[in-house]
């Protein structure tokens, strides 16, 4: 069966439109005493590096990698 080439096509030879893009804004340095703290205590952030530090060291360690110690 032979292709009809005479099939109009709308979107042939149209330039597609460009999505507009709304701009969004900063939060403002005020609104942040409206909502205070990031729910991370100083104590919970120091737990939580000296872990993945820990974590690191057993990782990357050539003596720690013989032992393969189990981790937690």
């Amino acid at each position: 069966m032979p292709k009809d080439p005479q099939v109009s096509r709308p979107e042939v030879g149209k330039p597609r439109s460009k999505a507009l893009r709304t701009k969004m804004k900063a939060p403002d340095d005020e609104e942040d005493e409206d909502h205070p703290g990031s729910g991370w205590s100083e104590e919970d952030l120091k737990s939580t590096y000296h872990r993945k530090e820990l974590r690191d060291f057993v990782d990357q360690d050539p003596v720690m990698r013989i032992l393969k110690l189990k981790r937690f």
